[in-house]
């Protein structure tokens, strides 16, 4: 056999970069990741949302569950199921967001329901739920006023010190398949009193299909800035000077010529201390995308899979816990090699290629997923929601 010489191997190696972030070949997959699985509700019914934070104020992060037609939440170490509210309308819960808003140790959540995404007019509701005194009890929704086709929701560090609602159509009022009037993305203001007038600031109204909604921290102010995708683009926003402004990170108007439409978007840092952006493309699409720095100041395009579909679940962190930032991502439907589940990504240069590890294989049509350290033990575990398979699970991180 004929052994090479380093630039033919050189060129080997460069060929297989070209051809894998081209998407001709597939990104390699190796096992399974570190996390251990412990399912703790099998009675989903279809678990629109999930959101990690301590409801019971006893330092632990709790799970909040978004599903069909109720909210709950299963109180940490023993995940016993608690009942938040009921049947906030006919239709479909379909977000929720929590947060400790007043210092108290207790989080705040909301939620919208109503959900109906093919009435463009008159569907969708958005309350803020009020805790009983004992917040294992059922709690009392206020109901606040609400754009049609309320989609998704999170509570943000907004401008001159304030939390605020982030709130998100999926649709503009009247909009008939992406096409009409743009999306109202509004900020509500949280009062002194909950039951009082929560002032409402439009933060974006031109883009259509806005599926996703991300709290971002991009500069040194203490204001978020927000991540979004759309039918048009991947954007950022950012309040600067009184006012909120929208710069486009990919999309066809920056040169992306492949994109189509995106319905999830998450935001990372390389090790050069610049951002990268992992999108699901296109609108529950069967892409896992990264978009990185490139030479002439626009992101580079690189896909990682395309062997999602319904894709519906993104996340990005050090789940990993060696100074680099990896992408997990889930999807809720069969795809070709008749294969639901989640899985974990990780590259070593600069998100120039990457690796891939199963954390479920069949065990999880992923409908929503987020990450806290549940046992307080110093690394990232992972809170699922399945659709098909309907359950809820925890993924506890082994890497230690």
């Amino acid at each position: 056999m004929t052994s090479r010489t380093s630039a033919e191997s050189h060129c080997c190696t460069h060929l297989l970069g070209v051809l894998i972030l081209s998407g001709l070949l597939p990104f390699p997959l190796h096992g399974q990741a570190p996390f251990s699985t412990q399912e703790i509700d099998s009675t989903v019914l279809i678990g629109y949302g999930v959101s990690l934070a301590d409801i019971n104020g006893d330092g632990r992060k709790d799970i909040l569950l978004c599903d069909k037609n109720s909210i709950f939440w299963y109180e940490n170490p023993s995940w016993d199921k608690h009942l938040v509210v009921k049947n906030l309308t006919e239709l479909d819960h379909v977000c929720l967001d929590a947060m400790d808003l007043n210092g108290d140790g207790k989080a705040e959540v909301a939620a919208g329901a109503g959900w109906n995404p093919g009435d463009t007019l008159h569907s969708g509701s958005l309350h803020f739920l009020l805790p009983s005194l004992d917040r294992t009890k059922a709690w009392s929704p206020i109901a606040l006023p609400f754009q049609p086709t309320t989609h998704r929701i999170r509570w943000i560090h907004g401008p001159f010190n304030q939390f605020q609602l982030l709130v998100a159509p999926l649709h503009g009022r009247g909009n008939q398949g992406g096409k009409g009037e743009g999306v109202h993305i509004e900020t509500y203001s949280f009062p002194h009193l909950p039951e009082a007038n929560w002032p409402r600031h439009i933060v974006n109204s031109n883009l259509h299909m806005t599926h996703n909604i991300d709290p971002v921290q991009m500069d040194t102010d203490p204001e978020n800035e927000i991540l979004i995708c759309s039918l048009e683009g991947i954007y950022s926003i950012d309040w600067k000077g009184y006012a909120w402004v929208t710069s486009q990170i990919a999309g066809q108007a920056v040169g992306h010529q492949h994109f189509i439409g995106a319905s999830e978007a998450r935001l990372g840092r390389l090790d050069n201390d610049s951002f990268f952006v992992a999108s699901i493309e296109p609108f529950h699409g069967n892409q896992l995308v990264v978009y990185t720095p490139d030479s002439n100041s626009l992101y580079r395009r690189s896909m990682i899979s395309d062997s999602l579909n319904g894709g519906h679940a993104l996340l990005i962190d050090d789940f990993l816990l060696n100074s680099s930032l990896q992408i997990i991502a889930g999807w809720r439907l069969k795809n070709k090699q008749n294969t639901w589940g989640v899985q974990i990504h990780s590259s070593e240069n600069q998100g120039l290629t990457w690796t891939s590890q199963w954390i479920d294989q069949n065990g999880m049509a992923a409908e929503d997923i987020k990450c806290a350290d549940l046992d307080n033990d110093g690394d990232l575990d992972l809170v699922a929601s399945g659709r098909d398979s309907h359950n809820l699970r925890i993924y506890w991180n082994t890497t230690k």
